[in-house]
């Protein structure tokens, strides 16, 4: 709902001022499948699931009219929320879910390597990437 909100604010702002409506059209189908999401329908997964693909795809491409942090910022959301499904999207596949301790290794090793990750990329972004903005 957040990336809905943030693309419809953007969007109107690039409709206005740029005349370019690509970020505007993601609108609908972002409603679309948070709706669907809302009300526990397959449909609403697998809207979202092509909404946030074609989301990365045309933001990587440049088609959507971002600006560059923005872009970053909306891909990494956008591949965060293809992954979010995963053992759902696995559970339909396999017609049967998964048993109570399936997942518990990755339960525990996921939210580790996403912290991990995190403070490298803050680490990074503050003394590598914007070196001479840090004051040491």
């Amino acid at each position: 709902m957040a990336d809905a909100g943030a693309f419809l604010w953007f969007g109107i702002g690039n409709a206005m001022f740029d005349h370019s409506w690509s970020v505007l059209l993601m609108v609908p189908l972002m409603i679309a499948g948070v709706i669907g999401l809302l009300r526990l329908r397959t449909w609403g997964l697998i809207v979202s699931l092509v909404t946030n693909l074609a989301i990365a795809i045309l933001a990587v491409t440049h088609i959507l009219n971002l600006p560059s942090p923005l872009r970053q910022l909306f891909v990494g959301s956008a591949v965060l929320q293809m992954l979010v499904p995963l053992p759902m999207i696995v559970a339909i596949v396999r017609d049967r879910a998964p048993s109570a301790d399936a997942w518990r290794r990755t339960k525990v090793v996921v939210p580790v390597l996403i912290v991990i990750g995190t403070a490298a990329l803050s680490l990074y972004a503050a003394f590598v990437h914007h070196g001479p903005l840090v004051r040491v």
